[in-house]
This record gives structure tokens, C-alpha cells and sequence, in this order.
């Protein structure tokens, strides 16, 4: 259930991710262009999905941009300092979460 988010421009711009799901014996592989978020208990992957589908997370994972014109890439700092304001959760939350808790680098 881990979800996986493009770094790479244009696809992070245009919200390029997924959920993996079925994956036989639960192991996958892939590009290195893309992170993938790992769900805990407290947030579930689909959440995660909606949020970096987020048009307001897009802008500022553009902002962060690193590298030359047509292959700019959401530094892996973007997602270990973004903070996620418990506005985003469910009034069963009482903390705001880092991305950082929900990131992990293959």
C-alpha cells in the first residue's frame, strides 16, 4: 500500500502517482524518478495519495525544484521538512505530521 509520487518534471507537475497495490509477494520495483510514501497507522495510503494529488502541494513541491530546465526534480528535503497542517486530518488527529514520517527513499 505504499504510494509512490513522481520527482521529475512534468510528471510531479501534473500529479503522476499511485497507490501499489496487489504486487506479488508485496515487492515491487520501478524508476528511481519517483518517492515512495509509506503509510503508518495513523495515515492511511489513500489519504497520502489525495494529498500530493493536491493542487496546493504541487505549487510548492514546483517551488523546490532543483536542477537544470527539463530535468528539474522535487528535492528529497522538500518532502522530509513539508509540514502537513492537522487542518488536512480528521478531528480524530490532535498532531500535525511531517513528511518526513511518511517518506522513504528506495
Amino acid at each position: 500500500n505504499d504510494v509512490i509520487f513522481a520527482k521529475i518534471t512534468p510528471c510531479m507537475q501534473n500529479g503522476k502517482s499511485a497507490i501499489s497495490v496487489g504486487l506479488t509477494n508485496g515487492i515491487g520495483f520501478g524508476s528511481t524518478e519517483f518517492y515512495v510514501l509509506r503509510p503508518s497507522k495513523l495515515v492511511l495510503s489513500k489519504w497520502i495519495h489525495y494529498f500530493v494529488r493536491n493542487q496546493y502541494f504541487l505549487h510548492e513541491a514546483t517551488n523546490s525544484f532543483t536542477g537544470s530546465a527539463g530535468q528539474q526534480r522535487v528535492p528529497i528535503s522538500f518532502l522530509q521538512s513539508y509540514i502537513i497542517s492537522k487542518l488536512w486530518f480528521t478531528r480524530k488527529s490532535i498532531m500535525p505530521c511531517n513528511m518526513a514520517m511518511l517518506s522513504k527513499k528506495l
